[in-house]
């Protein structure tokens, strides 16, 4: 009976899309094209849904929904109950909740946890149906990738059809990022915190709505991947630091400056040596606990489930360790699988996607050159940052995952900025050789 719904929740959110275009960006160029993207974004979500309850037939979106259902039942035949588990941390068992979640296995891991109780919000409201709660995660996704389309439109108008195509039709983004994911959670906040901090700081206009959204979103993506703000917010706040720094009138000002912040820091990490240093041990063990953990449980898929694992070769357990791994831990982020390593239908589409990053890459280096393309990230403050956070997170991915398969997944929050990235060098470095 339910299913006989789900035609009118696919209505309703075509009709919200519709009416977004028309009334907030009705003078816009990009109108028209964004219900045509919500379609795309439509078609990638029932892709998801099918392939996950027909080819693989279970995973970790099944498990996050069953902990939805588990609220969502609650909330409708004792509401006490659901908002218990509502302000419940994960594995914080009670005599009260033990019969409810005891047997829950995604109940004892903190990031989660999270992930259910967000979508028990939508599993109520689509009568615990799985399709439906991942529609809602689809619009809401969808809502947050037009706050980063929106980003990318302003600072750069005139490539407005290769901003939409970096933020909305990267294949893995399409896929991924419309059903009951962590990932689908990051894409929500990902768009929405990135433009309140460009309003806020930038603009310095809607300061309250700003500072409760970058909030909002931090608090969230910090609950299902504490890693994503750990790289996002210093990489925006860069950004700040360097537009205020490039607008300064003269370069005798910009060196006073840049020198004194320099002594400060300098000052700041002597005086403060052994809390930094304890928080970056704690950092890198945590980074190598989690690269472990990754490597063993991916290794075993990959002997036992036909996965596809890969390795970085031989790591030193040291920060010096982790930076030589750099390089090859963000090209197996941004540039495999290669076409040869993919072991499964899902796979080889995202090795073609690779294939095609690459040959875009390569052919903007060629067309724009190295030394040049250098020279255009860091001439542009917000390039500067979107580049840092682009290789930062690549790594941090590339590095503690070690299969392509949850690699697929893990990397969609940085396609859209390496894409824009590579679309706004080719576009600036053909227009300066025009000149």
């Amino acid at each position: 009976m339910v299913t006989l719904i789900i035609p009118f929740y696919v209505l309703l959110f075509v009709l919200l899309i519709f009416i977004l275009a028309e009334t907030r960006y009705k003078h816009e160029p990009f109108k028209n094209w964004l219900l045509p993207l919500f379609g795309l974004k439509l078609i990638g979500t029932f892709a998801f849904v099918f392939i996950y309850q027909y080819y693989y037939r279970g995973g970790d979106t099944f498990g996050y929904f069953r902990g939805a259902q588990i609220i969502a039942e609650n909330f409708f035949y004792n509401p006490k109950v659901a908002f218990q588990l509502w302000m419940t941390d994960a594995a914080e068992i009670t005599p009260k909740n033990r019969e409810i979640v005891e047997g829950f296995e995604y109940f004892g891991n903190p990031t989660t946890w999270p992930v259910s109780k967000i979508a028990s919000i939508f599993c109520i409201l689509g009568f615990s149906n799985y399709l439906i709660t991942s529609l809602w995660f689809a619009f809401l996704s969808f809502i947050g990738q037009i706050a980063l389309f929106r980003l990318f439109y302003k600072l750069h108008p005139k490539l407005w059809r290769l901003m939409a195509i970096a933020v909305f039709a990267v294949p893995s983004v399409v896929f991924w990022n419309g059903g009951i994911l962590k990932d689908t959670v990051i894409l929500m906040c990902l768009g929405p915190l990135f433009y309140s901090i460009y309003w806020l700081f930038i603009v310095r206009k809607r300061l309250l709505i700003s500072s409760l959204l970058i909030i909002i979103c931090t608090y969230l993506m910090w609950q299902v991947k504490y890693y994503v703000p750990m790289v996002a917010i210093p990489s925006a706040l860069l950004w700040v630091a360097l537009h205020y720094f490039k607008q300064l009138p003269s370069l005798g000002i910009k060196t006073i400056i840049g020198t004194s912040v320099l002594v400060a820091f300098a000052f700041f990490s002597l005086f403060f040596r052994k809390e930094l240093m304890a928080f970056s041990n704690d950092f890198v063990v945590d980074l190598l606990q989690r690269a472990i953990g990754f490597q063993v449980w991916h290794g075993y898929l990959a002997e036992t489930a036909g996965a596809s694992g890969y390795d970085l070769g031989e790591i030193e357990f040291s920060l010096i360790g982790f930076i030589k791994k750099m390089p090859a831990s963000i090209n197996v982020t941004l540039f495999r699988p290669y076409l040869w390593e993919a072991k499964s239908l899902v796979l080889l589409v995202s090795a073609l996607e690779s294939f095609v990053f690459t040959l875009l890459a390569l052919w903007v280096l060629f067309k724009t050159g190295i030394f040049k393309t250098v020279k255009i990230i860091f001439s542009q403050a917000h390039l500067t940052a979107f580049f840092i956070y682009t290789m930062l997170f690549a790594f941090m991915v590339g590095f503690t995952s070690f299969n392509f398969g949850a690699l697929v997944r893990y990397k969609t929050p940085c396609l859209a900025f390496f894409t824009m990235l590579l679309f706004v060098i080719y576009a600036i470095g053909q227009q300066k050789k025009s000149i």
